[in-house]
């Protein structure tokens, strides 16, 4: 085996350390690698040979660990003596394939942990190599990279590495700097990688934002400034920030920039300006540093149109205002309780309602305490079930002592489910004080007007008998003044008798105007309206418990009729569907209509009452009592009779009278369900221009 010349290894040497000075960075693209590896074979005399580095791959089992080593191909060259490239072929298929080839080949399984140089002979399992030489080149202290040389004449020794060694320097000190300009540019392509995703997530999410360096001029804009001020990237990188501001803001934008760079720390900002439409916008945004190009002091800005968000506070607020000057105008006030700890809470206008302080921790009886004694104990167990099995929501009344005054308040209360904290009720309360005392100062007068009422159809029919009376007595005391001497005492006492019943009968005509069974004063007019225009009195006879609902058609052909014994009329109707309903509640609803009714619909009208089919404008009344029982149903109009033990059985027999008065007629329809319905048909009129009848819309 020849020796090697140390004059040319040294000269090999050297001109690579020369190549090396003058190269860049990128060792491969310069041909560093290239000349190391031909120089290699030259000194070595070796048919070919090539230059791997050792690679690691993560390890993939749990803990971590090191994974499985490998080899990155950099360079393969041959001499001469490989003509045919047999031997780069076998190089590349062992170190530059996907590891299967080297995996298979037992005297090289270890090439990954070499830390010394492996040298073989002729190997059977590699019979396309007489002998190979694997020269590790270890940097700090591990197997960085190996050179692989094949094919001496003579085959290789420590004797050649050790003559080597003058050039292996070389090949350790360019190895080193081809793993850092690798792991250089490795991490230029993450940190690219890295700042595309970041221009990649800002562009998508629409946010302005900007980058600037320490001369305020623009680096780097996001699309959604683009977009939103409709301008390109091109016009505006590179041109200052306050250039391309309003003159209005570019004072206030230097300030910004001046105070990240003094505090060196982000400055958030809310502001108005002018947008790109013209109009004045509210933007919420942050300024911040940032280190740019060669450390230089950059800075970073985000910003957010928020004039939308602003202007929903702003009506948030207003509608705050509105609701605490509602609760103030309504006497409306609220508390919440947190039964887990029993823990109370209200706000100011329940503190005025209930002539309280701050409850400051106060629990649920203490709410209790400034009750009306008979509410207590009602109140808590309604609350107490309505905790426990409540749902929706909870109505409830009760009085408070302020004071010494009685204040009556309605309570709507509801319970809300929030995990560990438990059930939480909510109740809003409002005085109602006033609002009942007039519903009680309502119903007497309405229990009032309807005894009058009654009285008066009493009297009407008591004054009705005696005109007929008297009319009779007249006529025969007129028969008899003709019979007498004009002159005798007879005649006298019969005219003294006529005057008396001349002036009783101008008290029974007046009672019978009074009682309105006389002649009464005839107008058109639309039963809606008339309905409608009274509701207050309606509800005035009607207890609290007991809901009414109008259903009024909006347009209605005249009726004709008197508007006083009409509303007497519908005051019967309402009282005594009330008085079916009583004390349990319920619904009593008043609906109009119009329709052509046929001989066939009007066989239910009450007795005595006759009617031509034609069409009829009609008034339902349906309250949602027990019903009429079928025994009183034929004499459900007749005077004095009634159902109910308190009754005067004068009701239903006044309504009678005045719906024959006005030519119509009521009428007792049967229930899907409970309860008792009256309809009273009155004729509708026809219209004066065509003398046709109005036609339901």
């Amino acid at each position: 085996m020849s020796e090697l010349d140390p004059t040319r290894i040294q000269a090999a040497a050297e001109r690579v350390l020369d190549r090396l000075s003058e190269s860049s960075r990128r060792l491969e693209g310069a041909g560093v690698i290239k000349q190391m590896l031909l120089e290699l074979l030259d000194a070595s005399g070796a048919a070919a040979g090539c230059l791997v580095l050792r690679t690691v791959k993560p390890g993939e089992g749990e803990g971590g660990g090191e994974g499985e080593v490998g080899f990155d191909l950099i360079e393969i060259e041959a001499t001469t003596v490989d003509l045919n490239g047999a031997l780069s072929l076998w190089l590349h298929d062992v170190f530059g394939g996907d590891e299967v080839e080297m995996r298979q080949l037992a005297p090289l399984a270890r090439l990954g942990q070499l830390e010394a140089p492996l040298l073989l002979g002729y190997e059977p399992l590699m019979p396309a190599i007489d002998n190979l030489a694997a020269l590790p080149v270890v940097v700090d202290g591990e197997c960085a990279a190996l050179f692989v040389l094949v094919n001496r004449g003579g085959g290789f020794d420590m004797t050649l590495v050790d003559a080597l060694e003058p050039f292996f320097k070389v090949c350790r000190v360019a190895t080193a700097q081809l793993l850092a300009s690798r792991r250089e540019r490795g991490l230029e392509a993450q940190c690219e990688r890295g700042e595309r995703r970041l221009r990649d997530f800002v562009d998508g999410s629409g946010q302005i934002a900007l980058l600037g360096d320490e001369a305020g001029r623009l680096r780097w804009v996001s699309a959604g400034l683009v977009d939103r001020f409709q301008i390109s990237a091109e016009e505006v990188v590179g041109r200052l920030e306050v250039e391309l501001l309003p003159a209005s803001l570019a004072g206030r934008a230097r300030a910004i920039d001046d105070e990240v760079r003094e505090t060196d720390a982000p400055v958030h900002v809310l502001e108005p300006a002018l947008g790109p439409d013209k109009e004045i916008h509210w933007w919420r945004g942050v300024k911040f540093p940032i280190e740019g190009e060669d450390g230089a002091r950059w800075y970073g800005g985000v910003v957010t149109d928020v004039s939308e968000e602003v202007r929903t506070s702003e009506v948030l607020r207003e509608r705050e205002g509105e609701l605490a000057e509602t609760q103030e105008l309504g006497r409306i006030g609220r508390w919440t309780w947190t039964v887990q700890g029993d823990r109370l809470d209200w706000d100011a206008h329940f503190e005025r309602l209930c002539g309280a302080g701050p409850a400051e921790g106060q629990g649920l009886e203490g709410l209790l305490a400034m009750l009306h004694p008979e509410d207590v104990e009602r109140t808590r167990q309604a609350l107490q079930v309505f905790v426990r099995e409540g749902t929706g929501r909870l109505q409830l009344e009760h009085r408070l002592l302020v004071d010494g005054e009685i204040r009556e308040l309605a309570l709507t209360v509801r319970v809300r489910r929030e995990g560990e904290l438990g059930p939480v009720v909510q109740a809003l309360a409002q005085d109602v004080s006033e609002r009942r005392r007039l519903e009680r100062s309502q119903r007497e007068f309405g229990a009032k007007a309807h005894k009058f009422e009654s009285l008066s159809v009493l009297v009407g029919g008591m004054a009705g008998e005696l005109d007929e009376l008297l009319s009779s007595a007249l006529g025969n005391v007129g028969i008899a003044l003709d019979e007498l001497d004009p002159e005798g005492l007879a005649a006298i006492c019969l005219l003294d008798l006529e005057a008396a019943a001349d002036r009783t009968g101008q008290i029974v005509r007046q009672l019978l105007a009074f009682s309105r069974r006389g002649r009464f004063e005839a107008e058109r007019l639309d039963l809606s309206s008339l309905i409608a225009g009274f509701a207050e009195p309606i509800h005035a006879v009607v207890p609290g418990e007991i809901g009414v609902r109008l259903s009024l058609h909006p347009e209605l052909p005249p009726v004709e009729g008197d508007p006083a014994q009409l509303r007497h009329l519908v005051l019967e109707l309402v009282s005594n569907g009330a008085e079916a309903i009583g004390e349990a509640g319920g619904e009593l609803s008043l609906t109009t209509g119009v329709d052509d009714f046929e001989a066939a619909d009007l066989e239910g009208l009450a007795p005595e009452t006759s009617l031509d089919p034609g069409r009829y404008v009609w008034l339902r009344v349906r309250d949602s009592g027990a019903g009429i029982d079928a025994g009183a149903r034929p004499r459900i109009f007749e005077p004095f009779f009634s159902t109910k033990l308190t009754g005067r059985g004068l009701g239903l027999a006044a309504a009678l009278e005045i719906a024959r008065a006005h030519s119509g007629g009521i009428m007792i329809e049967e229930p899907k369900e409970s309860g008792a319905i009256f309809r009273v048909l009155l004729p509708a009129l026809l219209s004066a221009e065509s003398g046709e009848s109005w036609s339901m819309p």
